[in-house]
Order: C-alpha cells, then structure tokens, then sequence
C-alpha cells in the first residue's frame, strides 16, 4: 500500500516533514530559553543573596570597630558608628531573610546569626559600654575597662557568629555552582537536538531533491522516449520505497 503513495504526495510528505521539524526546533529552543532565562534569574538573585550577606557582616564588623573606639577614647562618634551599623544590620538582616524566604534551612541560619548578634549585644556590649561610660564619669579607671576586654567574653560569640556567616555564604555558592551547571547542561542539550532536527531536515531536503529529479526524468522521458531520462526515476524510486 505504501509503494502506491502518489508521487505528489510523497513531496507534500516530505515538506511537510521539514515543516514539522522546523516547528520542533522552535519549540525546543523556545522552552530552552524559558528554562535559561528562569536560570539566569536564580543565578542572579543568588549573587544578590551573596553580596547582601558580606554587606552583612561587614556591618557587623564596624560595629564591634564603633564599639572597640568607643571603649578606647570614649567618643561618642565612635558610639554612633556602632549604632548607625546596628540599624542597617537590623533592617538588612530582614531584607535578606526575604530573598532566601524560599529556603527555610537559609532562613533559619539568618535568625540564628540574629539571635547570636542580640546575645553579643546583651552579653557584651551593653556591659562594656556601660562601664566605659562609668569611667568617663569617673567612676572607674582605665585598669578596670582593661580588665574587662582582656577576659576575651565576645570572642568565643563572634567566632560563632562569622562560622554561621560561613555556613550561609557556602550554601549559595553551592547553589549558584549547581544553578549554573544547570544553565551550561541545558544549552549542551539545546545545542545536541537543534543539530538533530537539522540533520533531519537535511535528509528531508536531500529525498525532495531526489523526488524532483525523478520528476524531470519522468518528463524526460515523456517527451523524449529515451529510456536513459528513467534511470534517476528508477534508482529514486528504490530508495523512496526502502523508506515510504
């Protein structure tokens, strides 16, 4: 039944076969695009998740830097340091738990630094900057001050509190990495099937010629009656049949 597919239905066939491969490629690259562009997204917003989290700890950084000059002079320009550092700590700590709201372990890392940040406030901060206040009052003397740093109270806090920051800042650039691995084995896959379908439509185009040269052997030969103008006609006709 197949042999006795009509000559100008086997070229519809095959330009309708390019056709739908052409249609394949488009949809395949248009949902490659959608996907690498999603991809493209997440990688970015992880940069931003990174950047805002040294910006994090770098406040945190100048607050223990206000609060050492503080302890130091007895300046309030060094006390107003700190407390400009703890309010931008505070609000960024928010804004960044909501770029991460996505991923609860994340998350919880964030309120873990916050948690250990308000402790090292409480336990350590208030305690020394009160007692240098008391000294600019003369209450008590450097010695006593002294005595107070040198017992070393926050280190052991802030040691803890700059892992966590660690730990974060690790997990997103383990998920920026697997992002884009993601993005570069998608593109690979993207490439591999557009030069697929083309091969294919290559092949379909190779059969259309090959059915036009068999036209113009049939006409050959019609007007002709020279049987050497049905050879292409014939062997085109034997490879149509070994695939239709």
């Amino acid at each position: 039944m197949v042999s006795r597919i009509g000559f100008k239905t086997k070229i519809a066939l095959v330009n309708g076969i390019g056709l739908l491969f052409m249609s394949i490629i488009a949809a395949v690259v248009y949902v490659s695009i959608q996907v690498l562009i999603k991809n493209a997204d997440w990688v970015a917003h992880t940069h931003k998740v990174i950047e805002a989290g040294n910006t994090l700890e770098k406040l945190m950084v100048d607050m223990e830097t206000g609060q050492r000059g503080f302890l130091i002079s007895g300046s309030n320009e060094y006390f107003e340091q700190y407390n400009i550092s703890n309010r931008n700590f505070t609000k960024l700590i928010a804004e960044i738990k909501q770029l991460v709201s996505d991923n609860p372990v994340q998350v919880g890392r964030l309120g873990l630094i916050n948690d250990l940040m308000k402790k090292w406030e409480r336990n350590i901060i208030t305690p020394e900057i009160n007692l240098r206040r008391e000294m600019n009052n003369n209450s008590v003397d450097i010695f006593d001050v002294n005595s107070l740093i040198k017992k070393g109270s926050g280190k052991k806090l802030m040691d803890d509190i700059r892992d966590e920051f660690k730990a974060f800042i690790n997990v997103e650039m383990a998920l920026m990495e697997k992002r884009k691995k993601e993005a570069r084995k998608m593109t690979a896959k993207t490439v591999k099937r557009v030069t697929h379908t083309y091969e294919v439509i290559g092949k379909a185009k190779d059969f259309q010629k090959l059915l036009l040269d068999m036209e113009t052997g049939e006409r050959g030969f019609l007007i002709s009656g020279n049987e050497d103008f049905l050879e292409p006609y014939k062997n085109g006709k034997d490879k149509l049949n070994t695939v239709f």
